[in-house]
């Protein structure tokens, strides 16, 4: 049967043999542990030193294969460095075979364990064999201070390229990092395309494909397993296993997409009717975080802690002019002006004693807010007078003041908890000295608040600074090796309260393309977080996933979606697409779906687009007139949060601008309409058509209150038109709008708005088609109104006839 094919060529036939292709490994269940395997790997910083992977294949050669040679029959777990080389040398299946067959004449074994337990059991067992065999060389590695104690021999391995092959392994470990890889409907069908790989190599032997990161994955799974792999290869393809798969990485100092060189693949559509590039299964570039850094700690914590509650354990009262050695000691807490106070404490003691709390609660606590309280007030009074009617038994002496921002803030402007020693020392001569200890203990954090700053967009080349990784990582790969691209740039600042620079943002822009990528700079100097565009290359849709599946993308629908990385890599993914609330009306919202990798948590927000006032995401709010961005107090990840609030403004930008470009429809009888009206409209009749009693050929009176709410939502809409963060987002104007909040709109009196994405129109005889100066794109959804009788609409907004009778041709 296999015989027939291959000389047939395939054909219809191969869409359902290659089903009965059976393997000896169970690629599915293995795909999961192998994929925690590479998580765990590409976490270990040490793999990425240059000593540590030489003295690792050091390891590998010279001690692990004479171990497992010598215990082939025992269970064995070898080292984490030893054993992330020796799965790249696996990987190399040709080369593994043939060395193990000229220095041991076998095929060591290896296989992927599926259970936790089984590998702690085998890792105990080979210790202690390696304690035995090898007692000068450690099992586990202290990688600090052992690899600079004891480098690797210069040149003692013959293993020594592959220091180079399993330090690009880590790339491969990026490309199947996204969610979908760990989605058993993906992996299967990833599992039914590397059959087909399969079936492919034995019917054209010829044809060298290059494998997407779906099938590469499965056939690394496959390799890992070399006894078996060796079985079915030579035993399917009926000869050695050569399987003629094109390495995606063919120089680890030169990456190149996979995109790049697809003209094979036309042999998989003619044999499987069906294309080699799927959805999700792309390459994503050369990880970038080695690029970035984590924010300061004292970054993190400036102005966060405001207010705290200071609860006093003791106080001492010395050198003090007085007769009597006995005093009273009071403390209140001083508002905005003398006689906002709280009482604090009321104690009594002696001139030089100290008096002390009896238990943990002090002698007595308050809570300080800088910003609305001045300081604490001690008032000190002694001596016992003889009681009349209106005298006092005390006698006030004398008052000292204390300012807890002054002593208890930290430089950075901000509490924190403490226990500390106060001393306040002398004013003046007749003055005593105070000393407290006081506990501190941070009662409230406020947010983080960044005021934007924002700077327009130039056109002009890629910024030369940025590294090629960046470049490769979001844009298509005939674009990232063009000079003569030209890009939208801008560069923003977020500064703090105080009007320091927080936060640099550098927007590069491609319009054509819709690609966007958003890099953070803390200070405008140190790269802390990058947010890139991500499509359909890269993110699976729903067909491809089960309903589990975090993150699908569906490009036809309109999806826009941004991956947002830190230091630790992929950080979050966000997928945007317009909803209308229904068919033909132009209410309805920006679903946004936000995908965490920390927490492996989903968020879904709907953006409603006529009361665009603040988005709240996550940990942070984007208030869009004025280009606010407030991130929750406690919260650490301020910026992968400020990356996140950009990302969520050029998706909704994206996706004002894709509904724009899609609002016009044109109808067969050769009426206009528009999916993006505020409501909808009675069907249009075509020329020649009779018109009914009230109407004109097609086009609705407007009543006097429907008038009166469409000014009101146009007011509303006018209120928010200051989007301060959405043109920093990408938001293209042409000219600006003068207009005040709660004025009348400027288009009864000026043509000219914003710059629309179709050209003038005129839907049918008998209405003039408006001029395109008055086309909003943010605001598609409002009437646009002329008069019956082919009157000219710039001529009805210069008289300004607000009696005149109005007719709408909703563009």
């Amino acid at each position: 049967m296999w015989a027939e094919m291959a000389a047939s060529g395939g054909g219809t036939a191969a869409n359902s043999l290659w089903e009965n292709v059976s393997l000896s490994v169970d690629l599915l269940n293995s795909s999961l542990a192998y994929r925690i395997f590479l998580q765990r790997c590409a976490n270990c910083r040490y793999f990425d030193d240059e000593l540590v992977l030489r003295r690792a294949v050091y390891r590998y050669e010279n001690y692990w294969l004479p171990l497992l040679s010598m215990w082939c029959n025992v269970d064995l777990e070898p080292p984490a460095d030893v054993h992330w080389v020796w799965h790249g040398h696996m990987v190399m299946s040709d080369h593994y075979a043939e060395y193990c067959r000229a220095t041991y004449g076998r095929v060591l074994r290896h296989k992927i364990r599926l259970s936790q337990a089984e590998e702690e059991a085998a890792a105990t067992r080979t210790r202690l064999l390696w304690r035995n065999e090898y007692p000068d060389e450690r099992y586990d590695v202290d990688w600090n201070a052992s690899i600079r104690k004891r480098p690797p021999p210069a040149n003692a391995s013959k293993l020594s390229p592959l220091t180079a092959v399993v330090r690009k392994e880590r790339l491969f470990s990026h490309q199947v990092s996204l969610p979908h890889y760990s989605d058993v409907t993906f992996l299967r069908r990833a599992l039914a395309r590397y059959k087909q790989y399969l079936l492919l190599r034995m019917l054209k032997p010829e044809v060298t494909v290059p494998l997407p990161c779906d099938v590469q994955l499965m056939r690394r799974i496959h390799a890992l397993h070399p006894l078996e792999y060796l079985y079915d290869v030579e035993h399917f393809l009926r000869r050695r296993h050569d399987t003629g798969a094109r390495d995606l990485f063919p120089d680890p100092d030169e990456f190149v997409f996979v995109a790049a060189d697809l003209s094979n693949s036309d042999a998989w559509r003619k044999v499987f009717g069906e294309p080699l590039a799927v959805p999700g299964t792309g390459c994503r570039g050369t990880p970038v975080r080695q690029y970035m850094a984590p924010l300061f700690a004292d970054f993190i914590d400036r102005e966060t802690a405001q207010s705290c509650e200071i609860t006093i354990d003791n106080v001492k009262v010395t050198e003090i002019r007085s007769r009597d050695k006995n005093v009273v000691i009071e403390a209140r807490r001083v508002g905005d002006n003398s006689f906002a106070f709280q009482p604090i404490l009321r104690v009594k003691g002696k001139i030089g004693g100290t008096v002390s709390s009896l238990d943990s609660g002090g002698l007595g606590s308050v809570v300080f807010d800088s910003k609305r309280h001045r300081g604490i007030e001690f008032q000190i009074s002694y001596g016992k007078q003889r009681r009349f009617a209106c005298v006092s038994g005390e006698r006030h002496t004398a008052s000292v003041f204390f300012n807890p921002r002054q002593a208890l803030m930290t430089p950075s402007g901000s509490f924190r908890t403490q226990t500390t020693l106060v001393e306040l020392g002398k004013v003046s001569c007749a003055d005593p000295c105070l000393s407290f200890t006081c506990r501190v203990q941070t009662a409230q954090c406020d947010p983080h608040i960044f005021t934007l700053d924002r700077d327009q967009y130039v056109d002009g080349p890629l910024p030369s600074d940025l590294p090629p990784a960046f470049v490769q990582s979001w844009l298509p790969w005939p674009l990232s090796t063009r000079d003569d691209t030209e890009f939208s740039l801008a560069r923003h600042s977020l500064k703090h309260r105080g009007g320091k620079i927080g936060f640099g943002c550098q927007m590069v822009k491609l319009e054509d393309a819709e690609m966007m990528a958003i890099f953070i700079y803390q200070n405008n100097d140190r790269l802390v977080s990058v947010a890139h565009s991500i499509g359909s290359e890269h993110l699976p849709t729903m067909d491809q996933v089960s309903d589990l599946c975090p993150v699908t993308f569906d490009a036809d629908a309109g999806d826009h979606g941004m991956l947002v990385k830190n230091h630790n890599e992929d950080w979050c993914v966000c997928v945007g697409r317009w909803e209308s609330t229904k068919t033909g009306d132009s209410t309805g919202h920006v679903r946004l779906s936000i995908f965490r990798f920390d927490t492996c948590r989903v968020q879904t927000v709907h953006v409603r687009d006529d009361e665009l006032q603040t988005i709240n995401i996550d940990n942070v709010s984007i208030d869009l007139p004025i280009g606010r961005v407030t991130i929750a107090a406690g919260c650490r990840l301020l910026a992968e949060h400020v990356a996140l609030a950009f990302a969520v403004g050029s998706i909704f930008v994206q996706c004002q601008r894709t509904a724009a470009l899609s609002a016009v429809a044109w109808p067969g009888d050769g009426s206009v309409r528009s999916v993006r009206s505020t409501r909808s409209i009675d069907s249009c009749e075509s020329a020649g058509s009779k018109s009914l009693p009230g109407k004109t050929l097609g086009v609705a009176r407007l009543s006097v209150k429907r008038r009166l709410s469409e000014k009101k939502r146009s007011r509303r809409r006018k209120i928010s038109a200051s989007f301060t963060f959405l043109l920093a987002c990408g938001l293209r104007i042409d000219q600006a709008v003068n207009v005040s909040a709660g004025s009348r709109p400027t288009s009864r009196r000026s043509s000219a708005i914003f710059s629309p994405p179709f050209p003038d129109i005129a839907p049918y005889d008998g209405v003039s088609g408006p001029g395109t100066d008055g086309v909003n794109p943010l605001d598609l959804g409002r009437h646009l109104r002329t008069m019956n009788g082919g009157r000219q609409l710039q001529d009805v907004f210069a008289n300004g006839d607000d009696d005149c009778q109005f007719i709408d041709v909703r563009l």
